[in-house]
């Protein structure tokens, strides 16, 4: 007996995983599982791949964020996230979707990691657009697309780094666009299609004409 209530206060001692909604590095994980990245893509890969690398014509990717609204999913509330990306490269098709987010989710992945990337310059570039306060308070969904507008003009105009703008763009799931691909991965070479018969047929015919 003595050695049965042992094992149970063992049991019980024994630190148990605790359960809890996904964290913001989760959703980054998804996200990048979702457009076929891994964590050892470098920043300036990833970039790449979406025409948003640097390069000699000096220009920068146009970025456009905003709520679009807001729903309820078991028991949570999801804010939809609308966005648009026009690459810096002309090679490269502009891309427009939506993603949902969760505000702590939306706080830890963007507002965090921006600000820690910003450090104190960040005040300086949103002193007009506070963050949306804690529990989805009145005016959560005004306030938090005041911001992500602020958000997209500091990428578009090239104020936040390289890897920053990494992070932005794989946590809102931006699809890799039409029209090319990055340097560090090229596509494969499209197989050219078959001929039809007839132009086969017709080619055989002017053939033999001639060595009559």
């Amino acid at each position: 007996m003595a050695a049965r209530l042992a094992g149970a206060s063992k049991d019980a001692a024994r630190p148990r995983p605790q359960s809890g909604p996904s964290s913001a590095r989760t959703e980054e994980t998804r996200s990048s599982s979702k457009q076929g990245t891994s964590s050892e893509e470098r920043p300036s890969e990833y970039l790449a791949r979406l025409g948003c690398a640097s390069n000699i014509s000096g220009l920068s990717p146009e970025l456009s964020l905003g709520v679009a609204g807001h729903c309820e999913e078991d028991g949570h509330t999801m804010y939809e996230i609308s966005c648009a990306l026009r690459p810096a490269e002309q090679k490269f098709s502009p891309t427009v979707w939506s993603c949902k987010r969760r505000l702590c989710h939306l706080r830890e992945g963007l507002h965090d990691k921006v600000k820690d990337s910003l450090g104190e310059a960040y005040a300086a570039h949103f002193a007009d657009a506070p963050f949306a306060r804690r529990g989805g308070m009145p005016g959560t969904t005004a306030r938090l697309g005041t911001w992500l507008g602020v958000l997209a003009r500091c990428l578009s105009t090239g104020v936040l780094p390289a890897d920053c703008c990494a992070q932005v763009l794989r946590f809102l799931d931006a699809p890799i666009p039409e029209g090319g691909r990055g340097d560090s991965w090229p596509m494969a070479a499209p197989s050219s299609p078959a001929r039809p018969a007839v132009a086969a047929s017709t080619r055989d015919a002017a053939e033999s004409s001639v060595r009559a």
